[in-house]
């Protein structure tokens, strides 16, 4: 029996990931939640019952995988890796974002649209930088190298942010976790 390599495996494993949770991901909303959820926000953001803002991120939630899908076939085809760098570096945060704004953050306060602004702003960058990589471009300009910046500079700020939360979470559980011994 033929072993496969670590080279293919992972080719193969991102191709699952990618394409098994876009193809899911559409069924599911396309034929399941669109029909019945979707046509009630429409009619509720219609009456002004609801903010529009709640409208977008719905339609985001389908928008994004269908995008990605005609991105992956028409720039990364047969680049696995770079679909598996779009899915979880642009992708899928904006399907966090849009969940998070449906689900979580009522009203959207001058700081949380700072924060989900950036996180989509650095989600777009990433995005360039990808596709650029597909069309074998080297990115030398001083855009290119003042967006990277301005990338890093996002990803140090949302970090800070998220320590003030991770850290005292992480040492609350590493004292469950010891407290459960004694």
């Amino acid at each position: 029996m033929k072993q496969l390599s670590f080279n293919k495996l992972a080719r193969v494993a991102s191709y699952m990931t990618f394409w098994g949770w876009n193809v899911t991901f559409l069924v599911l909303t396309l034929f399941g939640v669109m029909p019945w959820l979707g046509l009630t926000v429409t009619a509720a953001v219609l009456a002004g019952e609801i903010p529009l803002d709640f409208l977008i991120s719905l339609w985001l939630l389908v928008l994004v995988p269908i995008f990605s899908v005609w991105l992956a076939r028409k720039q990364f085809r047969g680049q696995p890796d770079l679909q598996i760098r779009f899915f979880y570096g642009v992708e899928a945060p904006i399907f966090l974002l849009c969940l998070l704004r449906l689900f979580i953050l009522r009203e959207l306060t001058l700081a949380s649209l700072f924060l989900i602004g950036s996180i989509l702003l650095a989600a777009f960058i990433y995005s360039r930088y990808l596709r650029q990589s597909a069309t074998a471009q080297t990115a030398t300009s001083k855009l290119a190298l003042s967006l990277n910046s301005l990338l890093l500079v996002m990803a140090v700020y949302i970090g800070t942010l998220l320590s003030f939360y991770a850290l005292p979470l992480g040492w609350g559980f590493i004292k469950f976790i010891l407290s459960l011994n004694g």
